[in-house]
């Protein structure tokens, strides 16, 4: 499916586009809220600045994505992979990391309040200057990270 498509059908009021294939995509400052992104394969797609509040994004690969500045308030990133994907300044308010790898991320200067981390790899992660406030870090894999100023 192509990023048009997507567009298209969302304005549409379609919301679910599961196991969907956006590898290396290009969404930059879009609104795609509450969508279904489940199983959906982002690797390397540059994704700045949309908004995916209370989007879906369980199981779906986002390893090496450009994520800067978007939004993803209460959006579930359960079991997602996020390897070496880069949340510079995002709004991680509310979203749900549990069980997600963040390998080698970057967060430097992300909000990431009341956030749930729990169980997730942040193995050798950039927090630098992330807002943390009431982030659940219960059982995450912390070894390298880098948590400055956090």
């Amino acid at each position: 499916m192509t990023v048009d498509r997507i567009l298209q059908q969302y304005a549409q009021g379609e919301r679910s586009f599961t196991q969907v294939d956006l590898v290396e995509a290009e969404l930059i400052n879009v609104n795609l809220s509450h969508t279904d992104f489940s199983y959906a394969d982002f690797r390397q797609a540059r994704l700045g600045r949309t908004h995916f509040t209370g989007a879906n994004f369980h199981s779906a690969d986002l390893s090496e994505a450009i994520l800067w500045g978007t939004d993803l308030s209460d959006a579930d990133l359960s079991y997602a992979a996020l390897r070496e994907a880069d949340l510079s300044g995002a709004k991680l308010v509310g979203t749900n990391f549990s069980c997600a790898c963040l390998a080698k991320a970057i967060l430097g200067g992300a909000n990431l309040s009341g956030a749930n981390l729990a169980g997730a790899s942040l193995f050798e992660a950039d927090l630098r200057s992330t807002s943390d406030h009431r982030t659940d870090l219960g059982n995450a894999h912390l070894q390298e990270a880098d948590l400055s100023y956090a």
